[in-house]
């Protein structure tokens, strides 16, 4: 049928279509059969998925903007955290050798005092309990650094 014109109408026209292009097989035909078998929002997740898996993971943009000067950058921080955790352990091991000083010098005292004023019967229970703590603290560093020799 022509229309005035003389050309066909749009209801004569053949319908051309193209073939759709096959979908890329990520799995295996038995998968593919096993997940049209699941409900429609099920299909959809899993799909998502294996599209996501099958394309990779993706890269942290600010990873690719980073540069030599930002690697330099926290290499300096680093080694300047490094050297603050240094200060502060040599801090803690002087605070500590000070409470000992401090400790040994009362008892050194403690004992000179007692043995100045003639009060043997004191010095006879303290002298063997301080040998006693010397030998003990002397015996748990042995034990502790028994094996780094």
């Amino acid at each position: 049928m022509t229309d005035e014109t003389g050309s066909e109408s749009p209801a004569e026209k053949p319908v051309v279509r193209e073939p759709e292009p096959p979908e890329p097989r990520i799995l295996p035909a038995e998968a593919a059969e096993a997940i049209k078998k699941l409900p429609p929002e099920d299909q959809r997740v899993i799909e998502t998925t294996i599209t996501a898996l099958a394309w990779g993971p993706t890269s942290n943009p600010i990873a690719q903007k980073m540069t030599s000067a930002h690697i330099d950058k926290v290499l300096d921080l680093q080694t300047q955290d490094m050297k603050f955790g240094y200060d502060d352990r040599r801090h803690a091991r002087d605070r500590s050798t000070l409470v000992f000083l401090v400790g040994l010098i009362v008892v050194v005292v403690l004992i000179l005092t007692l043995a100045i004023l003639n009060r043997e019967t004191i010095l006879q229970w303290i002298i063997p309990a301080l040998l006693g703590a010397v030998g003990g603290f002397g015996g748990g560093y042995g034990w502790a650094n028994r094996g780094r020799g």
